[in-house]
């Protein structure tokens, strides 16, 4: 019996008549597989219902709901459902035609700002499948670009098509088996959608969101299309985006695309009116305006068939269009030989007969966990051979498991002695406990993603990026995919010969690929910091319900070193964890934003990032958003954060540590603001450096709706309590510590400062949304005086900035959707070099200097298969 929270072997059989030859996603309610009819051959897709999930009758409801919507739909734009039905174990499944091409989010990626006419090719084909689906009195209520998928018909022309109509709401009931058949399963005050697409009625949950809604969501992808970047930051959390949805000014389109027509900042305007009965009414209107806004005539109206035809026979010109098409042409010959390659190795392992759902193909490329059961640790140097040993046969027997998979003919010589140095490699160099080698069956083409990594450390970019493409047709993982990507910059960075170039990449999080059924979660900014032995990455992510940090100690190819650690397992919501060397450990610090036991906290590490000691507290045990950082301090440590100790205002603190963790004094008060009637004062995104004598802040002030970037100094040796609480009867005033900067002018939209000091000067970088672009500005370390400021690039954001110990410089930014660095000096932003991808908007980078001089080590946050991702170079 299978459980289907876990993979369906290839050649099982569902439902009698449909094969399964390889898997094509998963998520976390269904996995998807490609398989084959038995009887007439044709190629399909499978969505089954996780095994846990089949037990809860509104989960299975839910999904039943999307075969329901689907077939009450005629339309060549949606896709359509041929079958359902249960696998013997009761899970349902449902049967697709299956697609082969891209989808809109994946599109995007590579082709940050598409053309107008394919913009309009596609917003036409999808709105005509909305016409049909909104007919039928369905609303699909989570269109983004992840559920808009283009491929190319019979004659090479782009074809739209909807997907997941999972959350789809019924305007009538269906079915007529009883009230529960048709008891409604959405719930007034319940939000379901996206956020960066929801409309203000879903955002308040009301359960009368109709068909407007998803013209709201069809407007924000349109406005993508053509500027490269969502309606709403969605940098702040799903909190903020909310609020955006509710009160923020709409952004200018014409501003990233000055070709755009004004007509189209109109139509734009009126499909995301806050005012629900100003916006279109059906998406008749929707797409009348938006052909007329591109000077088109919409005789018959901008859905008639005749002209989305001529709009999309007149995009096939365009060069994404061209690329779109190539790109589908190409996947879908791969998938096909895939496909028959996966029957043959089936047919000729166990004949012709079927297999039953309940009975596997003996031909089972994901070996039984118990093929790879973890060895535990010995204590005796001599029994270390025998470790080694028993890895290099069971590794051997995964590198057997890897030719297999990669294709039908037989390796050569030369391929079957390559992959067994992979397996014994592993062996050598990674820790039995801690490497994970258990799932490595799971996924037989990491050793291979472990070489590529190697490759790319000793510059052979090519060879590296030959191996991932392989790897990929096999086996389609987002992972693979980026890695991929990213070597592709690398390779575009080497042929223009930039300043920087790539010696390592790494993806560190691994809980994704203990188990096949875990979707992941997404992650927040990582941070990056070189040790004595090697790379350290820190996260947090909320994988099993709580929101902690976990590590990851990388290699010099940065590869994984063992499985990341969670080093806040006290901790339920966690943010900003920073690490700092000290000899052979690191010093964690982090703060808790609730819990039991909240507030700022230090925690000593092992090299390996193991935990080392019990958690020190910094601050009294006080739920609230403190934005700590903390930094070096001669032998010990200087943690800083933001608190409220009076009722009207957020102010700046800091605590000194020495060598061993202990603190010397109690908290330093830096700042005490005051509010301005309601506008209370806040300070916010705390970031602090220590060299010599002084501390220095960068920090987000605001006032109400007004923030802005501030810069403070103050002298090491401060008593504490710094600035004491005011006596009672005794008049408040602003006062400081130290002297302060205003960096920027006040605005309604800010960002996180970034802050890197040496003895002799501070450079603070920062990226205002409403104009525009990033800056840095120079401080003088002795006078606190600012001695100039630039604006360093007019389309970048989210800039980072660090000093090494040597004293160099240098700068990391996001433009154009690219990783981009450059030196930073005295006199200013030296060339720049494009080092990475990176798809959307996320927070600032991290960078940290190497372990030798002009080597720096740069970790962000990019969208993998629809989630955030950290990911590492070497540069």
């Amino acid at each position: 019996m299978i459980a289907v929270s876990t993979t369906i072997p290839k050649g099982t059989l569902i439902g009698g008549k449909y094969r399964v030859t390889r898997e094509l996603g998963r998520g976390g309610m269904a996995a998807v597989y490609e398989a084959v009819h038995v009887d007439i051959g044709k190629r399909v897709a499978v969505k089954v219902l996780m095994g846990h999930l089949a037990a809860s009758q509104t989960v299975v409801e839910r999904f039943l709901r999307e075969a329901r919507a689907v077939s009450q739909i005629r339309s060549p734009h949606i896709c359509d459902v041929h079958d359902s039905g249960r696998i013997e174990e009761g899970a349902p499944y449902l049967v697709f035609e299956l697609l082969e091409g891209e989808s809109l989010y994946e599109a995007m990626c590579r082709d940050r700002q598409m053309s107008p006419s394919v913009t309009l090719a596609i917003i036409l084909q999808v709105a005509r499948g909305l016409q049909k689906a909104h007919q039928a009195n369905i609303v699909h209520r989570d269109l983004k670009p992840e559920n808009i998928f283009l491929t190319v018909d019979e004659d090479g022309q782009l074809r739209v098509k909807i997907l997941d109509f999972g959350l789809a709401k019924f305007y009538d009931p269906v079915g007529t088996d009883g009230p529960d058949k048709n008891a409604r399963l959405t719930r007034e005050g319940a939000v379901f959608g996206t956020p960066a697409y929801m409309s203000p009625e879903q955002v308040r949950g009301q359960a009368a969101a109709d068909t407007r809604a998803d013209l709201w969501a069809l407007a924000c992808i349109t406005y993508e299309c053509f500027t490269g970047t969502t309606v709403w930051s969605t940098d702040e959390g799903v909190a903020m985006t909310f609020a955006q949805i509710a009160t923020a000014p709409l952004p200018e389109p014409r501003r990233y695309r000055p070709d755009l027509p004004e007509s189209f900042t109109a139509w734009f305007q009126k499909a995301l009116d806050r005012d629900i009965m100003v916006r279109f009414q059906s998406v008749e209107q929707f797409a009348d305006a938006l052909v007329r806004a591109f000077d088109y005539a919409a005789v018959e109206g901008g859905l008639d068939a005749g002209l989305v035809n001529q709009i999309t026979s007149e995009a096939a010109d365009a060069p994404d269009a061209q690329a779109i098409t190539q790109r589908t042409r190409m996947k879908a010959a791969l998938a096909a030989k895939a496909s028959a390659d996966s029957l043959e190795l089936i047919r000729s392992s166990s004949g012709s007969a079927p297999h039953s759902s309940a009975s596997p193909s003996p031909v089972e490329l994901h070996q039984p966990d118990q093929l790879l059961v973890p060895i535990e640790p010995m204590g005796q140097q001599n029994r270390g051979v025998k470790v080694v040993g028993i890895l290099v046969l069971v590794l051997g027997m995964i590198a057997a498991t890897i030719i297999l998979t990669l294709g039908k003919d037989p390796p050569t010589l030369q391929e079957a002695q390559r992959y067994g140095t992979v397996a014994a490699e592993l062996a050598k160099t990674e820790p039995p406990k801690a490497s994970g080698f258990h799932f490595v069956a799971r996924h037989p083409w990491l050793p291979l993603v472990r070489e590529a990594q190697a490759l790319i450390a000793q510059g052979e970019h090519d060879r590296a990026l030959s191996i991932l493409r392989r790897v990929y047709e096999q086996h389609r993982h987002g992972m693979v995919h980026n890695l991929m990507e990213q070597v592709q910059v690398a390779l575009q960075a080497r042929a223009s010969e930039a300043p920087c170039q790539v010696t390592g990449l790494a993806r560190p999080r691994r809980y994704d690929l203990l188990s096949q059924d875990r979707k992941p979660k997404d992650a927040t900014a990582p941070f990056i910091v070189r040790g004595l032995r090697g790379a350290l990455v820190t996260w947090t992510d909320g994988r099993d319900g709580q929101r902690r940090a976990y590590a990851a100690p990388l290699d010099d190819a940065l590869r994984n070193r063992g499985i990341p650690v969670d080093i806040t397992p006290e901790g339920t919501k966690v943010f900003t964890p920073t690490l700092l060397p000290a000899a052979q450990r690191f010093m964690a610090t982090y703060w808790d934003m609730s819990g039991g036991a909240p507030g700022v906290y230090l925690r000593w590490l092992g090299p390996d990032a193991v935990i080392a000691a019990p958690p020190i507290a910094a601050t009294e045990k006080k739920a609230g958003a403190y934005f700590a950082s903390a930094a070096r301090h001669g032998d010990g440590f200087v943690v800083a954060w933001a608190d409220r100790i009076e009722a009207d205002s957020v102010d700046l603190f800091y605590r000194l540590f020495d060598k061993d963790g202990t603190a010397v004094d109690d908290a330093v008060r830096v700042t005490d603001y005051l509010n301005q009637g309601s506008a209370t004062a806040r300070v916010r995104e705390v970031k602090v450096a220590a060299a010599g004598n002084k501390l220095y802040f960068a920090y987000g002030f605001v006032r109400g709706a007004l923030q802005q970037v501030r810069f403070l100094s103050v002298p090491a040796h401060t008593k504490a309590p710094g600035l004491a609480l005011v006596k009672k009867g005794e008049q408040r005033k602003k006062r400081l510590l130290g002297d302060e900067i205003a960096l920027t002018p006040r605005t309604q939209r800010g960002t996180k400062p970034s802050l890197a000091c040496s003895k002799e000067r501070c450079f603070v970088a920062w990226h205002m949304a409403l104009r525009g672009g990033a800056s840095v500005a120079l401080i003088d370390a002795a006078t606190g005086k600012r001695r100039w400021h630039k604006r360093f690039t007019a389309k970048g954001k989210y800039p980072a900035v660090t000093i090494s110990p040597g004293g160099d410089a240098r700068l990391v930014w996001v433009e154009s959707g690219r990783i981009t660095t450059a030196t930073l000096g005295p006199e200013g932003v030296g060339p720049s070099s494009k080092m990475a991808r990176v798809a959307g908007q996320h927070p600032p980078p991290a960078i940290a200097p190497g372990g030798k001089s002009g080597e720096w080590y740069v970790s962000w946050l990019d969208y993998e298969s629809g989630h955030r991702e950290p990911y590492t170079l070497r540069m």
